[in-house]
């Protein structure tokens, strides 16, 4: 078994395709089609089952892709760490919430903490977090929800509620000091969060608990990115459903209104972790860190 077997094999469970493997890995497709089958041979175990449409994994299979993923990384690790100098760098994926209000107060405490750790972050809605933490694009994760996925071990880290917000005029101001009627909400424009995030799917999650339709309702837009969706609502263009703490910036410069609603879901967000997951002695000082920073307001 070699590394360059496991390297094709993991491309190709990532992808479902020898094409893409081969493209990603700059091979060529009959040279990762045969680390795949030698890999089989050697160790007389189908891993893959192949049809003109489509590749489907095996339980052997998915055996060997989380074991592959962990030599791999180790390898890329230590090799990575040499080039560099002796730096270390933490593969982070974070969603859109945690990455505009939770790691901005994380990352400086941390950094005073080990200033040798650097970071490779990407952001991006939960489900294409999660989906990237499975297949070992990141060492951790921080994410509003979670899945059901076995593989991945969660730690809950603080707690966020939703909340309705409006432009900051006449219209809504006269609702301020008492509850907001929830049938006007069939009346009134909305903009919302895209499908794939967690923001939105808990957006969905209220209306519905309000017997509110979305499917009747005026949604103008949906969009990947919080800050957007605060400039529409401030200029006009409709209300939303949004996170607390990204509202907070806004509501306190006077750009929007925020309103309770009778269903006031909250919802949590975690530290995430694939589970067997071999991590870097640096990767685990942050796990550990995040998991203890919003303890008394800090980390231990």
């Amino acid at each position: 078994m070699e590394i360059k077997q496991l390297r094709s094999f993991i491309a190709v469970v990532k992808y479902g395709s020898f094409t893409k493997a081969a493209e990603k890995l700059y091979l060529t497709q009959p040279t990762v089609s045969f680390h795949v089958r030698t890999l089989e041979e050697e160790l007389q175990t189908q891993l893959l089952l192949r049809n003109t449409k489509s590749i489907c994994i095996t339980e052997k299979g998915r055996e060997l892709f989380e074991t592959a993923i962990n030599i791999v990384s180790l390898e890329d690790m230590l090799f990575k760490k040499w080039q560099n100098g002796g730096e270390s760098y933490i593969h982070l994926g974070v969603s859109t919430i945690p990455s505009g209000y939770l790691l901005p107060k994380i990352a400086p405490a941390f950094c005073a903490k080990y200033p040798a750790v650097r970071f490779i972050i990407n952001q991006s809605d939960s489900s294409d977090i999660l989906n990237g933490l499975v297949n070992g694009l990141y060492d951790i994760a921080i994410t509003g929800m979670k899945t059901d996925r076995n593989i991945i071990e969660y730690y809950p880290l603080c707690e966020d509620r939703l909340e309705l917000i409006t432009p900051n005029t006449e219209e809504f101001r006269q609702y301020e000091t008492d509850k907001f009627p929830v049938e006007k909400l069939l009346t009134l424009p909305f903009v919302l969060r895209e499908d794939g995030s967690a923001s939105g799917r808990f957006a969905s999650a209220i209306l519905e608990s309000l017997d509110l339709d979305e499917a009747k309702m005026n949604v103008t837009a949906k969009l990947n990115d919080q800050e957007s969706i605060k400039n529409l609502v401030a200029a006009g263009v409709g209300v939303s459903i949004i996170s607390s703490m990204a509202a907070d910036n806004y509501i306190k410069d006077g750009l929007l209104l925020r309103f309770s609603l009778p269903s006031d879901v909250k919802r949590k967000f975690y530290a995430a972790r694939r589970k067997n997951k071999i991590l870097s002695s640096e990767a685990e000082q942050f796990l550990h860190f995040v998991k203890t920073f919003f303890v008394n307001g800090q980390a231990d």
